[in-house]
Order: structure tokens, then sequence, then C-alpha cells
């Protein structure tokens, strides 16, 4: 729980932020990251669709830096709707927000103390 915790309040501390489009249609995410305090963000980095109470609909995805500064991935199979907890993370720190699908567009995800 500690390890979580701090990793939440490094995410805080250095004000990441994700910028995430999410295309329904294609399945297509891309993330783009920015941080307060010029973090060096990773080339590759987890991304967690959780569902809230069926652990076995969890996809568990990877991001990878694109040549123009962005992060992608793809979601293979489809989401049942509702909701479900997005997360993105590296070692150092993770973020994390609940969204309804299935949604389309853009969200932002920053960190909160």
């Amino acid at each position: 729980i500690n390890q979580v915790l701090e990793r939440d309040e490094f995410a805080f501390d250095n004000g990441i932020v994700a910028r995430v489009n999410l295309d329904t249609e294609t399945g297509v995410i891309v993330v783009d990251l920015d941080s307060n305090s010029n973090y060096a963000f990773v080339d590759q980095m987890g991304i967690s669709l959780l569902h809230p109470t069926q652990s076995r609909q969890d996809h568990k995805l990877l991001l990878r830096k694109g040549p123009d500064g962005r992060y992608y991935s793809e979601l293979v199979n489809p989401l049942s709707d509702g909701r479900w907890y997005f997360r993105i993370s590296e070692p150092n720190w993770r973020l994390q927000k609940l969204i309804s699908w299935p949604t389309s567009g853009e969200f932002t995800i920053s960190a909160t103390n």
C-alpha cells in the first residue's frame, strides 16, 4: 500500500498529467504526457483497463513512444459497456481515473493529493 501511495505522490509532486484519446471504432489509444518538473518519461510503460468488480475482464497493455513523442497502444478485444479504471503507470508513478465505456474523444488524468 505504501508503494502505491508513493507512486501517486510522485505523480502529484511532479505534476504529471496525461491527455488520453480513445477511439472506440479502431481501439487505438493515444496518450500525451506532461510534467511540470521536466520528468524524463520512459519509452514504454504499462496501461491497464481494470473492471471494478470482474478482474477476469481486465486488459493490460503496453504504451510505446512514437516518433512524435506521443504514446500509442491498441485495444484488441473490446470492452464491455460500463465503468472501468483507466491506469497508466511506470515504476516511479501512476495515474488512474474511473471512466464510463464506451467513450470516445479526449479526457485528462492528473494526480490528486
